[in-house]
Formats: C-alpha cells, structure tokens, sequence
C-alpha cells in the first residue's frame, strides 16, 4: 500500500491528483476554453516549484560546505546527498561527492575526496586521477578549495615525493597541510578538461576533502559574483581581511622552487589601501622568503632595520644559503608597497619587493620572531601580492634549513580617506 505521508510523497499525489483532475473534467467537457483554462492551471503548479540550480550552504554540520540546489530526485539522480533545504523549502540542498577513480565532475560545485573520508586512507602506492569537466558556456573559472588536506610531508628542500596533488595547470605540487588554500583556474573555451591528479607512494595516513566550484561569469547570482577573480589570479580572496601563506607551510621544511603566481585581494570602490603585516610567530615555526638573513630593510636617512627583514633591490641579489653566488632570487613583491612606519611622503619609502623573515622596516627584533612594520599600498588598481620563488634549493645545516621555509602574511583592506 502507498502512502502520501513525507514531503516527496506529497507532492508525487498531488501530481497524480492534479492528472486524474483533468483527465475526468475533460471527459465531460468539450470546450477548448474550459480545457486550456485548466491546463494552464497546471502549467502554473509547475511554476511554483520551477528554481534555479545556484549554490547553497548545507545545513546540518556537514563536512561539506556548500552543495547545489536541486529538486530531491534531481540529486538522486546524480548520486547525490541531501544536506538541508533551499529555494524555501522546494529544493535540497544537494552535496555532490566523487571518491571513484577517474571520477568526473561536471557540476556547479562538487568534492573529490579520500574513500574514507572523513576518516583517514592508508598509502597504497597508486594514482587518483579525476577531472574537472567543463561544458557551460558560462563558466570562465574554476575554483578549487581546499577544505580538508592533511598529506604527508615534503622533504627538507620542498619536494613532495610520498604523497602530493598536482593540478594541470599549476606549477605547484601540493602536499603536507593544505586546508583551507584555494586555486583559481581560467577556462578560455569551453568545452574544457582539467586533470587533478593525487599520488600516495607511501608515508603517514592521509585524507582529503576538495571542493571544485565552476563559476559563472554571466549571472545575477551573487554569490558567483563574489567569487569571480580578476584574471591572472592564483589566489584571490573576498574578504575585507585575512591571512595568506605559501603552499605547503610547516615552518620547518622548504616550499617548492620555481614558482611565479599573484595572489589578489577584493577591492571595492570604498576601500583607498590596503595594509599587510607579519603576524606573531606561531611557536617554533620559522618563516623566510628566499635568504632568512639580509642586508636590512629602511628608508631614507633611517637607520636600517636588523637583517632578519629585507627590502627593495637587495632583495634580488640572489636566495638561500648561495646567496650572492647567483641572479636568481626568492621574493614576495607589492608594487605601490610602503614601507608602514617611513615618511609616505619620501619617494624613499617605496619598496616594491620584500624578502627574509620579517615584512617592512624591523625595529623590534628582539621579539620572538621578526615582526616587522608591515607594508602599505595606497596605490590605484587591484590589490596583488606576487610571490616568486627561483631554482635554488636551500642548503640543509645540522639536519635544519633556515632559507625559503615561506611566508605567513595578514592584510587588511583600509576603507575611508586613507
């Protein structure tokens, strides 16, 4: 016996209703009139129930932050798990997750993910490969986020050789911890396949948890409008504060060499700069941009910082231990960058590259941790930090490293009159 209890089974007898309704009216009624005015009634139910297919926020604490808004057989259908309400309660809230081998995703939001996860996966020396699948016409970007990705280490010298993902496109190999990083990719044409490929030789148990949002460039949806990024981005964040940091960062072992990528800041017509500072050491967790000791950030007549925190020129002079010895170098730059605590009105105060432990002019190095004065950018423009990092590997002392360990940064977007 079928019941029309539940809210699924409610609207399926209320469809039938709905059929059987007209079916036996126009048995007894030959008037066209009557007929379409009943079939337009019926068209109407449908209407009410018609939503669009935009991203939602699950809502029962799920491990999964965002799903897309489909009907409850539509996210059957793509195998698909229910995880809350949305377009008032007609829709679900459905969380789209590949765990398979070669698994595809063509959808607005969807995961790839460990098979246990949440729990952890042993090692077992193969390769995932999935696949980003592209086939709106809509779609110029792709974001991939990285909600849970806890991986075995790099090596000392930044090589990820037991387990990493690689992500076609991106010059960076990911491993250790990742959670909560994120990379943008563009979509010239369409349609367009990605690879995103996870290796595990060996190591420590790992898990995953990546969250592939395709955005559409030609929609009122805000929140695809929020996310789109200005083009050339690696990184872009939204929020009018935050903390940025290099891939891979432990504070103990290095990042990958021969990276190039900018990571940008959401701007809007209120905001007139931009500041950015070295927040507290964490612990014993090191950081340095190419060589940990410099010759000494300062402007003007000032008297140079310690040489924990570099700037300007001295910056390219070369990175790790080989300092000097070659032309290539490790740095982070801010092209209208200023030096936080200088006279902003001394063209002296410019600084437009940035590298060794601190950040800016550091006046207080007796603290755990170099701290330094921060960088100021009151320039015009996008805001963009841009991180390059050469071929030099740094050189290990004791079984420790203390070049190119990488970067922890906060920003804060200014708003007002600057």
């Amino acid at each position: 016996r079928t019941s029309c209890g539940g809210a699924r089974m409610q609207l399926f007898c209320k469809i039938v209703f709905l059929v059987f309704y007209l079916s036996c009216s126009d048995a007894y009624s030959n008037k066209e009139d009557n007929f379409q005015s009943r079939a337009g009634k019926f068209l109407n139910f449908f209407q009410i129930v018609t939503f669009k297919n935009q991203p939602c926020a699950t809502q029962d604490g799920s491990e999964e932050s965002a799903g897309v808004c489909y009907s409850p057989w539509e996210c059957s259908e793509r195998g698909g798990q229910e995880r809350g309400n949305c377009a008032s309660g007609f829709g679900r809230c459905c969380v789209i997750k590949n765990m398979d081998e070669k698994a595809v995703c063509d959808e607005p939001i969807c995961y790839f993910q460990n098979e246990n996860f949440p729990s952890e996966n042993s090692p077992s020396g193969d390769t995932k490969s999935y696949t980003v699948k592209v086939t709106d016409k809509n779609v110029c970007q792709v974001r991939i986020d990285f909600e849970n990705f806890e991986v075995s280490a790099q090596d000392l010298t930044g090589d990820c050789s037991e387990q990493f993902l690689s992500i076609e496109g991106v010059d960076n190999t990911f491993c250790n911890t990742n959670t909560g990083q994120h990379v943008y990719l563009g979509i010239d044409s369409v349609p367009s396949n990605t690879d995103v490929d996870f290796t595990a030789i060996r190591g420590s148990n790992y898990k995953y948890s990546i969250k592939v949002t395709q955005i559409n460039c030609n929609t009122n949806d805000e929140t695809m409008n929020i996310l789109q990024a200005p083009t050339g981005c690696l990184q872009y964040f939204t929020e009018p504060s935050g903390t940025m940091q290099s891939f891979n960062y432990d504070g103990v072992n290095a990042y990958s060499t021969r990276q190039d990528y900018a990571i940008c800041i959401a701007r809007s017509n209120k905001n007139c700069g931009i500041k950015y500072t070295n927040p507290p050491v964490d612990g014993s967790k090191a950081r340095s941009v190419g060589a940990a000791f410099q010759t000494g950030c300062s402007s003007g007549s000032s008297s140079a910082g310690s040489q924990d925190s570099g700037c300007g020129e001295d910056c390219l002079k070369g990175s790790g231990s080989t300092s000097g010895t070659n032309t290539n170098s490790d740095w982070l730059t801010i092209a209208g960058g200023q030096l936080a605590d200088a006279d902003l009105a001394d063209a002296s105060s410019y600084k437009a590259f940035f590298c060794g432990q601190g950040l800016g002019e550091d006046t207080n190095s007796t603290a755990n941790g170099v701290n330094g004065d921060g960088v100021l950018d009151f320039s015009n423009g996008p805001f963009i930090v841009r991180f390059h990092a050469d071929s030099v590997k740094p050189e290990e002392t004791a079984g420790k490293i203390t070049d190119d360990v990488g970067f922890v940064i906060d920003y804060a977007v200014q708003t007002g009159k600057c």
